[in-house]
């Protein structure tokens, strides 16, 4: 496992795991059988907490044909109840009291966390049916760090540049000329830029930057359900039912700025999973589930102000108005006021058959999933602006005379979308001999394709005329045309085979093997873009001042949406499409482990895993500009793209890319014994690709579409070494001494882990579309090694991570030549420790525990990566952020 997020967060969606080189969303969790993702992004959504979990079981390789979904399994098992009532109850507290601040404030950020709850279950009918529950609530009351800004300074908010840490500003007016001492003129200082600049705080650092730390609320609720009913000693149903309601109250709404936008957000998950288990025979049986999992995400922004409302002629593309989204190159980028809601349905069923005949062990099975996912969102509706020093070379510079070089502008977005997956599976587990087991399996699956329920999915396949909307600019295609790439994939085999083989017959020496092949499904971020003419959407190089910056284009806004008469403004701008013939993509794994009993209770397992992956998604440019010599300028890209007048930007999903991971993985495990146990995993690793994940950011997109293995380099999550280290220690002080010492004293636990883990990939981007071909940020050209020595002090290392010198703007018209991702952040060590003592109370099922546990315990700073963006001086090379510092939490729980 590469690496693992976790948050506090209302929402779960940051719950992220890469595995094996994995993009996170490939990961099958399950509870119980039941799928536990959304559509949106692919992560997991429930989380129940750990009394009410009877077993975990993680499968990184040699993945069973009974799963699909991807190359790695996360299933997990609910308790149930027995003929005896049982339960647990607990009470976990954070305090800033006793915690350390982060290395960038200057103060403790403020912690108040409550963690509590209970499980309870026990009999309905003795020896028939069974019910448990658990029920937890979190409160945490905590300080936001917004501590990356480098936001305008007074001097700067005035038009004085003349002490600015990025370059004096050259006049757009008198291309190649400063400004007279770096100072702008008070008469063109945009006037709607002044206004939002006045929204920005000043900075607080003799640096330049910002910190500050905001007050977020969170309150979160979850419960769950199960019961179970023996109707006869062959025939047991079971029902689980888990629902989780955090809430959050937060004044600052994303990006590293605060005093912005706000928001509050209430989100709910739901999973409701039904089975039945009829056992024929002791050699027949018979299984049965369907499950329902449903994930809803509504947000409201506090902010009503627009473009509008500062001053600029700006019509927005639906919802009740808000602030648009600004990212000034290297200094500071803000959320807007985005509001709505999205929700994921996932309605699954299925049944497996198992049949033990001799030496084998036979398993069939088929599942089906109907996957739904619904948007109602205003997204970018009030404008994206992108201020990166194209015209002045000092994006703030840009900003304050509102010349923007791009504008996106999303109409309201309404999207109802599905697809199906249908899985069959036959799986044998033979004992070939005491000595050799063989797995053999074979997997099938049909994965359809997104399709909206309204048919509104559009693409560009070039010179087709679409008869769904016959006045539609040709190569505009709707999704119930049949030349719409987007088609069922129906044959994908999945070959599943495994080997174990204990050398020598003792048990103390093995070898096992696999190869499996893995498809993937597309995640649902492809159905939550707009489609014209049902939504426009704009992304243009040709933006007027702040002050008017819808000036120079078409608004495809503020009409009644006629589908019998449908109105295509030119040029079109789609954020979705699909380049080329859309293919299922999968990944072929390959494993070889040996293992030994290196000593009494200690084993050494060391393996080698290797995994390519195909037709991996990744989002494109499909309509670059073309550049002329001497007539190509920002304003006039989209006059130049291929396919030009009818089409501007086109941001395409291609399943054409490649990626492979090969890894050493080191596992040393001393049971426990003698009071003490032990465990180590190593990973000598390597993931390579080309994109790492399909979403349509700039900096994920190839700067030359025409040249896509141009961008193929180490994964934005690669992390070469990764050491895990646990421990288990009985201390033995007092352990054996009667009454009041022994018992209060005596018979406590000390545990901990420690993590340590080598940086991951710096990509470095210009910042500017130098190139000007309309794809995004380009790459800069490098003049040589820019790595600096290790040993430098830290003070000068948080300045300057790397040198930055050896890295310059691509000329005009040219794309840069460094690689994507050329250099490595700072690493990661954290230690955590846990102090447990438990006490056995009136009766030998009922315990008290008491625990102390220290996250980070050494409060090392674990800095994050350097700002990448050479069109912003001020962050470049620059570490602006670290991981907190030290938290201590206190523990108990009463188990009956």
């Amino acid at each position: 496992v590469n690496r693992v997020s976790t948050t506090d967060a209302p929402s779960n969606d940051q719950q992220r795991i890469n595995v094996n080189g994995a993009r996170s969303y490939n990961t099958n969790v399950q509870l119980d059988g039941a799928s536990m993702y959304h559509a949106h992004r692919g992560q997991s959504l429930i989380q129940p907490p750990p009394d009410a979990i009877q077993e975990v079981q993680v499968i990184t390789n040699g993945v069973s044909a009974e799963y699909g979904r991807g190359s790695s399994v996360i299933s997990a098992v609910t308790r149930s109840g027995t003929n005896a009532f049982h339960g647990s109850a607990w009470e976990f507290l954070r305090n800033d009291a006793f915690d350390a601040r982060s290395f960038f404030t200057s103060t403790v950020p403020k912690l108040r966390y409550h963690q509590f709850g209970s499980t309870f279950g026990g009999p309905i009918r003795k020896d028939k049916a069974f019910f448990f529950g658990s029920w937890q609530q979190l409160r945490r009351n905590a300080d936001s760090v917004v501590s990356s800004a480098f936001p305008p300074s007074a001097a700067e908010k005035a038009g004085d540049f003349s002490q600015s840490r990025d370059a004096r500003p050259i006049d757009p007016l008198t291309p190649g000329i400063v400004f007279p001492n770096g100072v702008i003129p008070q008469s063109r200082i945009d006037p709607v830029a002044a206004k939002l600049a006045a929204k920005f705080p000043l900075p607080n650092r003799a640096n330049g930057s910002y910190v500050a730390q905001r007050q977020v609320a969170v309150v979160s609720d979850n419960f769950m359900g199960r019961v179970d009913y023996d109707f006869t000693r062959s025939d047991r149903t079971s029902f689980r039912y888990f629902t989780d309601n955090p809430r959050s109250n937060s004044p600052y709404a994303g990006g590293n700025i605060d005093g912005y936008t706000s928001t509050v957000t209430e989100s709910r998950s739901q999973n409701a999973n039904l089975t039945h288990t009829h056992t024929f025979s002791p050699s027949l049986l018979l299984s049965l589930r369907g499950g329902y999992t449903r994930f809803l995400f509504p947000e409201t922004f506090n902010e009503r102000e627009t473009l509008a409302t500062l001053g600029a002629p700006f019509i927005t593309g639906g919802g009740p108005g808000g602030l648009p989204y600004l990212t000034i190159s290297g200094r500071l980028n803000s959320s807007s006021s985005r509001e709505g809601f999205f929700v994921s349905d996932l309605y699954e069923g299925g049944g497996d058959l198992s049949w033990f005949r001799g030496k084998h062990e036979f398993k069939f099975g088929q599942s089906w999933q109907r996957i739904r996912y619904r948007i109602s969102q205003n997204g970018r509706s009030y404008g994206e602006f992108i201020f990166s020093g194209a015209y002045t070379r000092n994006p703030v510079a840009d900003f304050m005379l509102g010349t923007a070089e791009s504008l996106r502008q999303e109409g309201y977005r309404e999207n109802d979308a599905h697809y199906w997956n249908f899985g069959s599976y036959v799986q044998d587990r033979w004992r070939v001999s005491r000595r050799v087991t063989l797995n053999l399996g074979l997997r099938y699956e049909a994965l359809t394709p997104w399709r909206a329920q309204d048919g509104q999915f559009s693409s560009l396949v070039p010179g087709v005329q679409s008869q769904r909307f016959p006045t539609a600019p040709r190569g505009l295609v709707m999704q119930d045309d049949p030349q719409f790439p987007h088609q069922t994939n129906a044959l994908n085999l999945s070959p599943r085979v495994s080997f174990a083989w204990d050398v020598f017959g003792t048990g103390k020496t093995s070898i096992r093997g696999g190869y499996t092949i893995n498809y993937e499904p597309m995640i649902g971020q492809v159905a939550g873009q707009n489609s014209p003419p049902y939504a426009q959407d704009v992304l243009t190089n040709n933006v007027g001042p702040l002050s008017d910056p819808q000036r120079f284009i078409t608004v495809p806004y503020g009409q009644p949406r006629d589908l019998s008469n449908p109105r295509f403004i030119l040029p079109l701008a789609l954020t979705t499409s699909f380049a080329g013939d859309v293919k299922t993509a999968y990944s072929q794994n390959l494993n070889f482990t040996v293992e030994q009993e290196v000593l009494p209770q200690t084993l050494l397992q060391a393996s080698y895993v290797g995994v390519l992956s195909r037709h991996v998604t990744q989002t494109v440019q499909m309509n670059p500009a073309v550049f002329i010599p001497g007539q190509s300028t920002l304003p006039n890209t989209d006059a130049r793209r291929i396919y030009a007048p009818n089409f501007a930007s086109v941001q395409a999903y291609a399943t054409d890319g490649n990626a492979s991971y090969h890894g050493l993985q080191v596992v040393v495990n001393k049971r426990f014994s003698r009071g003490y146990s032990v465990g180590l995993a190593y990973a000598w690793q390597k993931s390579i690709d080309e994109a790492s994940t399909s979403e349509t950011a700039d900096n994920w997109f190839p700067q030359d579409p025409f040249n896509r293995r141009g961008s193929r380099s180490l994964s934005d999550f690669d992390t070469r070494h990764r050491a895990v280290v646990s421990w288990l220690w009985e201390i033995p002080f007092l352990r054996a001494q009667q009454g009041f010492a022994g018992r209060a004293f005596g018979g406590w636990q000390l545990s901990g882990i420690a993590t340590l883990q080598a940086g991951t990939p710096i990509n470095i981007v210009s910042g500017r579309d130098n190139s000007l071909r309309g794809v995004g940020r380009d790459r800069p050209n490098v003049l040589g090694d820019p790595n600096l020595p290790s040993d430098r002090p830290k003070a000068e290392t948080l300045v300057r991570y790397f040198d930055t010198s050896k890295f310059v703007q691509n000329p005009a018209g040219t794309f840069g030549d460094a690689g994507r991702n050329p250099l490595i952040g700072p690493g990661l060590a954290v230690f955590d420790l846990s102090l447990m003592k438990r006490w056995r109370l009136w009766a030998e099922d009922k315990r008290l525990e008491l625990r102390w546990d220290a996250f980070n315990a050494l409060n090392r700073a674990n800095f994050a990566n350097p700002g990448g963006s050479l069109a912003g001086a001020a962050t470049f090379g620059r570490i602006t952020s670290a991981g907190p510092g030290r938290i201590q939490q206190l523990g108990l729980r009463l188990e009956f």
